[in-house]
């Protein structure tokens, strides 16, 4: 048995664990950037509808007695979310008024305001019907 050449069980045991360890923290770091990159997607589209209800607004608020408001208002007019309607000047965005507006692939809905040019996102808004409250009074 001279000069055998080979692993001991107490290093596979420690390639192991080491391995284990670099497993774990690849995980854990792809998944904090998978988090941050979806939160950035988040925030782009939120700016995207923003922009949208920003000139819907602008011709709103522009339109004198002798220029018609062009203005299109996008979205269920009045919705009802949860128990309540979210009121008459605010509109529902789902997917498909989104689409419409020519906004694709965000998985969000949003309650806007045009005449307020007000936008609040639902997924992170605990009580819409607070948070409308909290603009209808502003």
């Amino acid at each position: 048995m001279k000069n055998q050449k080979g692993v001991t069980v107490v290093t596979m045991v420690i390639m192991i664990v080491v391995m284990t360890i670099i497993a774990t923290v690849s995980i854990v770091g792809g998944v904090s950037v998978v988090k941050e990159a979806q939160k950035q997607v988040d925030e782009a589209n939120l700016a995207e509808v923003k922009n949208a209800v920003n000139a819907e607004s602008a011709k709103i608020n522009t339109a004198g007695v002798l220029t018609p408001a062009n203005a299109t208002y996008y979205g269920i007019r009045n919705a009802k979310l949860g128990e309540n309607n979210i009121g008459t000047d605010w509109y529902h965005l789902d997917k498909a008024a989104l689409k419409e507006m020519g906004i694709e692939y965000v998985n969000e809905e949003y309650v806007v305001n045009y005449k307020l040019n007000v936008v609040i996102p639902l997924s992170t808004t605990e009580n819409i019907h607070d948070e409308i409250e909290y603009y209808n009074n502003k």
